[in-house]
């Protein structure tokens, strides 16, 4: 079953479209470019792309903007922070940051379908300051601790490579 919620929407003059879903299955709504003039995305270059649209996200839900499949795969074009989150008391136009890692440049046309938005309903959390997790450490806890980027390896360590011998969790064979 899919949930519905009700966004309401502005179209500013420059709008080329409004964002839709293009076939039943999606989750993502496709955003389009709403510029007047071609735009140049050099390689390894950030650009702000306007949407023409401005949305009203009700009360606990927030909007998420995405990359393509397609764009990034076929021409290098991505969302430059990774996922952008429209929380739901902006009330400016959508604008969608690209960015090129390709070693060529891309030509961003007017009604282009550059990005998808996904909403989601959010959770807000009540922070409680502890100098202390539980009975013992966070480390005895987990096992973890502090270690962080990338400190669980890149495989599991139960996994067993092809010369059939076991990966340690720090990557070394």
């Amino acid at each position: 079953m899919t949930n519905h919620i009700s966004v309401k929407y502005t179209v500013l003059k420059h709008c080329y479209n409004i964002p839709k879903y293009l076939t039943s299955g999606s989750v993502g709504m496709d955003v389009y470019s709403a510029n007047y003039t071609d735009i140049i995305l050099n390689s390894l270059e950030i650009k702000t792309i306007p949407t023409g649209i401005r949305l009203e996200i009700p009360e606990g839900y927030q909007c998420e903007i995405r990359s393509r499949s397609g764009l990034v795969l076929d021409n290098g074009i991505s969302i430059a922070n990774g996922v952008g989150t429209i929380d739901n008391d902006y009330s400016g136009e959508i604008k969608v940051l690209l960015i090129n890692y390709s070693n060529e440049p891309f030509v961003i046309e007017r009604g282009m379908r550059i990005a998808q938005m996904v909403f989601y309903p959010y959770t807000k959390a009540n922070l409680e300051l502890s100098t202390r997790f539980g009975k013992s450490s966070l480390e005895d806890l987990t096992g973890r601790g502090s270690k962080g980027f990338g400190s669980t390896g890149l495989y599991d360590f139960k996994d067993i490579i092809k010369t059939g011998e076991e990966i340690d969790n720090n990557n070394s064979f």
